[in-house]
This record gives structure tokens, C-alpha cells and sequence, in this order.
């Protein structure tokens, strides 16, 4: 009798786990426990902040994948806990008002569960921290996101205009060349190119200087640091020992230009700007001529003498 009730109890305690895991197998939507810890950037928690979350509800190869949303806020400990349903992942971002959006990074089901080690279906768990940085010192900015612009000028420095957004005559119908941009080098095809841009500046102090808007502090543009020129390059040569290099990019900058200096060097006059990453340089060659795509995202600041370069506009998105 012993052994029999035994071997019930374990037979019961199987059925439960198997049929659990069989009950999650059989549905399209796989279980994550997400818990998100909003804080600011001193590690302090932020209250009732929202956190906007979007996921798969359902994706095939020949249809178009239909997605949900959910919103939960954060307690007085910056934290909150929610059981999200997706078929693949998820992701979102979290918010307040007074501080800049911030996205998550995204949960993707699948590698969880990988790194957990547990069977598909079940639940994982996974935790996600979301550093808000406050609006400070909010500016009406030139914003160009993510805007391409074309020329096709071999060695020749052309001039762009942050605040007209437009290259300046004769290539367009800017007025103030706030730097240059000069194309060198040579492109065959998509396996055999070399070519380099370099960026220079009309005035004595204006220049540009790398940072890491991740990481760093991109709400005021430095005092010093800057370099007269930076160049872009960008080779590929397969066949021959299969050479790749790409520099410059993924980079975020912050620019000064109309710079007017006194007899001692010092800035008197300056205007300031903030190049984000997903600027791209890409060469195209549709008539055997070096014809390139620039896509620009910047902010510029027109107010002069003001570094300040965060918008705080009604989304409060970062950047």
C-alpha cells in the first residue's frame, strides 16, 4: 500500500508539471515575469512612472504580425512587476513627465528561456533596469531626424548650414556654411570602394568632439575638446586578402561653429550642436561618379552662446 500511494503521488505531481508545460506548448503566447526598476540618473527610484510595453501576439511568414500593448506604473520603490503574454518578445519604454523616455532593452522569449535553461513554455524571468534623465534646461532647437541629403562633389569642400538645413549655395539654399564636408577616395562597386570624408570648419574654435550619449552627459556641449577636422572612413576591398575598415561611425558629436574668438583666444561668440549616431555616409556610384548619401540627425542650438541641446519637447524623448 505504501509503495502504490508513493507512486501515485508521483504519478499526480508528473501529470501536474507535464500537463502544465503541455498547456503552455499549446499556446501561442509564452509567459514572462518582467520586473522593471525605474530610477533616475543618481540610482533614486521615480514614482509612478509609466512603463509602455509592446509585444507579439501573433507573427507568421505570410501575414503581418498583430501586436498588444500594456501599460503599468512603478510603485514609490521605482519598481513594478507584470506578466507579459508573447508569441516572440517585447519591448517599450519607460516614462514621466519631467523626465526624457527611455526604451528597454528588448526581451526576447527564446534567449531567455536558452539562458534560463528551461523548456519553451514555461515562464522565464527577467528584470530590467530604466535610467530617466531629467529635463533641465529645455530649448527651442533646430531637430533634423534622420533626413538624407545628396551630393556628388569629388574633392571639393561643401558647406551646410545647420540652421537652414540645407547645403549652401550652389548646392542648396543654405546661407552660413557651419562646416565642410570634402569627399575623397573611389568606389568600383559594393566590394571595392575606399573613400573618406573629411569634415572641417570655416572659423578659428569652431571644431567637434566624440562623446557617448549612453553614457555621458549630452545636455551641454562641452567648453573645450574640440578638433578643427575629423575624417570618416570607409573601405572594402574583397579578393585581396577580404580588407574591411569603417571609422568615425556610431559615434555621437558635439559641434561649435560660428565661433568668434577675442585677442587672447577665448570664445566670445558660439553656436553649438549635437550629431547623434545614426548619422550615415554611404557611397552610391549610379553614373561611375563618387555620389553620396549623407542622412543627418542633429540638434542645433540658434540662441548664441547657449550649449544647452535638450529639446524637453512634449514626448520628452531622449536625444
Amino acid at each position: 500500500m505504501e509503495w502504490i500511494m508513493k507512486h501515485k503521488i508521483l504519478l499526480i505531481v508528473g501529470l501536474l508539471l507535464f500537463g502544465g508545460a503541455v498547456a503552455y506548448c499549446n499556446t501561442d503566447l509564452y509567459p514572462i515575469n518582467a520586473k522593471f526598476n525605474v530610477v533616475d540618473e543618481t540610482g533614486s527610484p521615480i514614482a509612478d512612472a509609466t512603463v509602455r510595453i509592446g509585444f507579439i501576439k501573433k507573427a507568421k511568414a505570410w501575414e503581418t504580425a498583430e501586436t498588444g500593448t500594456m501599460e503599468v506604473q512603478t510603485g514609490k520603490d521605482g519598481k513594478v512587476d507584470v506578466l507579459i503574454r508573447t508569441q516572440i518578445n517585447a519591448e517599450g519604454r519607460a516614462k514621466k513627465d519631467g523626465y526624457y523616455d527611455k526604451r528597454f532593452e528588448r526581451i526576447d522569449y527564446s534567449t531567455e528561456a536558452n539562458k534560463a535553461g528551461i523548456p519553451y513554455g514555461l515562464p522565464v524571468s527577467v528584470e530590467r533596469t530604466i535610467v530617466l534623465r531629467k529635463v533641465l534646461n529645455p530649448e527651442s532647437l533646430v531637430s533634423v531626424r534622420l533626413k538624407d541629403y545628396w551630393i556628388s562633389a569629388l574633392d571639393k569642400k561643401i558647406g551646410f548650414d545647420l540652421e537652414a538645413s540645407d547645403w549652401v549655395s550652389p548646392y542648396g539654399k543654405g546661407k552660413t556654411a557651419d562646416f565642410y564636408i570634402k569627399q575623397k577616395g573611389y568606389y568600383n562597386n559594393y566590394n571595392d570602394y575606399n573613400y573618406q570624408f573629411v569634415l572641417s570648419f570655416p572659423n578659428e574654435g569652431d571644431g567637434i568632439v566624440a562623446f557617448n550619449a549612453s553614457t555621458d552627459e549630452w545636455r551641454f556641449a562641452p567648453e573645450n575638446g574640440y578638433k578643427s577636422s575629423f575624417e570618416w572612413k570607409s573601405m572594402r576591398k574583397i579578393d585581396e586578402d577580404h580588407r574591411e575598415e569603417r571609422n568615425g561611425f556610431n559615434q555621437d558629436y558635439f559641434l561649435r561653429v560660428r565661433t568668434e574668438l577675442d585677442e587672447d583666444g577665448k570664445v566670445l561668440k558660439a553656436n553649438y550642436a549635437r550629431i547623434q549616431r545614426q548619422t550615415e555616409i554611404q557611397p552610391i556610384d549610379p553614373d561611375k561618379e563618387l555620389f553620396t548619401r549623407i542622412t543627418l540627425y542633429y540638434r542645433f542650438n540658434s540662441r548664441v552662446n547657449s550649449r544647452s541641446l535638450e529639446s524637453g519637447g512634449e514626448n520628452g524623448y531622449f536625444f
